[in-house]
């Protein structure tokens, strides 16, 4: 867990500056930085597909949105890791989310940006190095995503996918070791894998109501310990 918790945080570090770096004297806008699955996705009957409910948060048709799988989960591990940087964590990759998100990203926004993100993030990943990492904080970090799972599933498949290995992994924590899980567990993150694996079939609601019900089970079983 602690190993994650810091990769989390390197990782969003080293995004950060990249694209600062890239925006600054690169080849721009780097599209490779945006959900590409916000256009390479399958073509279904409209009343099936969740897109046409997700939150757009502003953005227009033509509009595809910066890829911020990597900052839905870790976000929650700031909130209990590092609870005075939350605000500022998510306020600096929010202005990065809006820079990238629109039609003409220009360099100078973004690196600014970017650059405050970083620094943000650097701040973040140092503080990472000093948490208790154990059973009771696996718990707690566990439920903050289970709560999150509406706003974590309609960010799309990307974003499930890094709930489903972060709530694999505490679901480990409390059991002391990385071998097996217990039955019931087992059937839940299996089938929790395969909401986030059948990208051509993905629905934001049924992953979020797996990734709740899984929480709850997970919540229920710690109760009687």
């Amino acid at each position: 867990l602690r190993t994650w918790a810091i990769g989390q945080a390197a990782q969003l570090k080293a995004q950060m500056e990249y694209l600062a770096t890239i925006s600054r004297d690169g080849k721009w806008p780097d599209y490779a930085r945006l959900d590409c699955a916000a256009c390479h996705h399958p073509l279904t009957v409209p009343t099936l597909s969740w897109r046409l409910k997700q939150d757009k948060k502003g953005r227009a048709p033509g509009q595809p949105p910066f890829n911020t799988a990597q900052h839905a989960v870790f976000r929650h591990l700031v909130r209990a890791a590092a609870p005075s940087d939350f605000a500022a964590l998510d306020r600096a990759v929010g202005g990065v989310n809006a820079t990238l998100s629109s039609t003409a990203p220009g360099r100078g926004a973004t690196t600014l940006a970017a650059t405050r993100a970083a620094g943000v993030a650097t701040g973040v990943l140092d503080r990472m190095k000093s948490v208790t990492y154990d059973a009771t904080f696996a718990r707690k970090l566990m439920l903050e995503v289970g709560r999150d799972a509406d706003a974590i599933a309609n960010q799309g498949p990307r974003a499930a996918l890094q709930a489903v290995w972060a709530v694999d992994l505490m679901a480990r924590v409390p059991h002391g070791t990385p071998g097996p899980l217990p039955p019931e567990l087992k059937g839940l993150m299996t089938d929790l894998y395969r909401q986030a694996d059948l990208v051509s079939e993905y629905s934001a609601q049924n992953f979020a109501d797996q990734l709740r019900r899984l929480v709850a089970w997970a919540e229920h079983t710690s109760r009687k310990r």
